[in-house]
């Protein structure tokens, strides 16, 4: 909706900058509506760059986790990606339908515990109140995943071995 009012603030401005008869009328006119421009260029600008308007709202979901072997110790897989801060971490659950997409803010911890499970903590973006929802509607940025964090509590008798070794 803010693409939509820029618009008619742009006619409005061309409007009374070709149409009205120069004097105090036309400059002030000119100079409210060209504050208006800026105002929402920068307000569309922010936005963009650090979500104004916007929260994060985050949700918990606790899975338990299954070995990834049949048969011998129960066990988890890991793969270091890159010069070894990120990593990919192969697991199965209960809930093995679900499948997740790669979010750039990922974050994934191994810690023993007693129990086999891994907490996903998951970040969406939702708008703070129905002005910027009404103004930003057409972004889609609405439900969009901001960062996962994966937590994975396994017990001391569980093995963590290298992904490659699964082939």
């Amino acid at each position: 909706m803010i693409i939509l009012i820029l618009v008619i603030l742009v006619l409005v401005f061309s409007g009374i900058a070709i149409f009205t008869p120069a004097g105090t009328g036309r400059n002030l006119g000119v100079i409210i509506v060209g504050f208006a421009l800026i105002a929402l260029i920068g307000l569309t600008m922010s936005n963009d760059l650090s979500h104004v308007g916007m929260h994060q709202q985050a949700s918990t979901t606790t899975v338990r986790l299954k070995s990834l072997t049949a048969s011998g110790p129960a066990t988890i897989a890991e793969q270091p990606l890159g010069n070894g801060t990120e990593k990919i971490v192969v697991y199965r659950s209960s809930n093995n339908a679900v499948k997740r997409t790669p979010v750039a803010h990922t974050t994934t911890t191994i810690d023993r515990g007693s129990r086999s499970q891994v907490t996903l903590t998951t970040k969406k973006w939702r708008f703070n109140n129905a002005l910027y929802r009404w103004l930003f509607n057409l972004t889609n940025e609405e439900g969009q995943v901001a960062s996962r964090k994966y937590n994975f509590v396994i017990p001391t008798t569980w093995r963590v071995i290298s992904a490659s070794k699964l082939k």
